[in-house]
């Protein structure tokens, strides 16, 4: 699919200004009028807006959807070491329910502000830093349908006496997690924690261990890394992606499925008493197509890009456990304990 981009600037509450990168099908800007696609914004890792987040714009909108790179570090502000980019990370975690809530807001408003995009049908997805968050949007019951973390940092927000009135009660988007399950980077107790409170909250989530997969699964440039813990994995990025595919295909796409899946069976039981042998076949037929082509909506994007399994790969390994909640890597020397 052809694809059209640009960059647009806006501004936070405090009148900061921010870029994102705008990805959608080229002509959807032209067709407001009559069609509004779904849409799904994308959250950066420490470094801001890097070329790794502008590709996975690009490829959600050759999909079809409208994709936006949001920004929170402010326009052209970038880490150039990784010195930098934990200083900056780090200075907006610090004010995690003020400045970056406002940010990850104002990217959120952005999208659904414009014309050809359906306001109703809008997701997020977060790699790293870009993970916690969309994990924090889902804690904030933003208006999105769902969101996706990937070797995200699953850090609760600060315990405050009061709650905002939005962070009490259920989580209303659906929460799916991408974790490396040798991810040290991230504290074991951590994914203690965060099933609890997401449990507490009774949200709609999903927890999706990569075994041996380390911290920054997704991105190639770590196909050789010289940082402990930090390591591209193939096989966690592709069943990674295809989850995504599928998950979003879930937010936006599958009541239509089943609406039609339920007219074909009413113009088989509405039809059989009328018509005869042919209306009821016909009904069912329908249904039975209907259903099939729901059935391969959901296992499509997995036979596609979900690399071959070999009995080994379904095997937990010592990296894959912990021998304590100090997050060391099990050794054999104890018994592993599964969450």
């Amino acid at each position: 699919m052809t694809i059209e981009e640009r960059r647009i600037e806006y501004k936070d509450s405090e009148g900061t200004v921010l870029e994102g990168l705008l990805c959608y099908p080229r002509g959807a800007n032209e067709t407001c009028s009559s069609k509004q696609l779904p849409a799904v914004t994308i959250h950066h890792a420490f470094a801001g807006i890097t070329e790794f987040e502008e590709e996975k714009t690009r490829a959600l909108a050759e999909l079809g959807y409208v994709a936006f790179a949001a920004d929170v570090y402010g326009k052209g502000v970038k880490g150039n070491t990784r010195e930098e980019c934990f200083v900056l990370l780090k200075s907006m975690v610090a004010v995690r329910r003020g400045k970056l809530k406002d940010r990850l807001l104002a990217g959120i408003k952005v999208v659904k502000d414009l014309p050809f995009v359906n306001g109703e049908k809008v997701a997020s997805i977060g790699y790293c830093f870009g993970g916690l968050c969309c994990l924090d949007l889902a804690r904030y019951n933003a208006p999105v349908k769902g969101v996706i973390s990937y070797h995200g940092t699953l850090s609760p927000l600060e315990s405050l006496e009061h709650l905002p009135e939005e962070e009490k009660g259920p989580i209303k988007p659906s929460v799916t997690v991408c974790h490396g399950d040798a991810d040290f980077h991230i504290p074991f107790q951590q994914t203690v924690d965060f099933m609890n409170e997401f449990r507490n909250r009774s949200a709609d989530f999903q927890f999706i261990h990569y075994a041996n997969a380390q911290h920054a699964f997704t991105e190639p440039k770590y196909t050789t890394s010289d940082v402990p813990g930090v390591l591209y994995n193939e096989k966690a990025d592709k069943r990674s992606w295809s989850t995504t595919i599928a998950f979003l295909n879930e937010l936006f796409y599958s009541n239509i499925f089943s609406v039609l899946c339920l007219l074909g069976l009413w113009l088989a039981f509405t039809y059989s008493g009328n018509v005869g042998v042919t209306g009821e076949s016909g009904g069912y037929i329908v249904a039975g197509l209907l259903f099939i082509l729901q059935t391969a909506f959901y296992t499509a994007p997995a036979l596609m890009l979900y690399p071959k399994i070999k009995e080994s790969d379904l095997r937990y390994t010592p990296n894959n456990f912990y021998e304590n909640d100090n997050n060391i890597p099990y050794q054999g020397n104890s018994t592993p304990r599964v969450v």
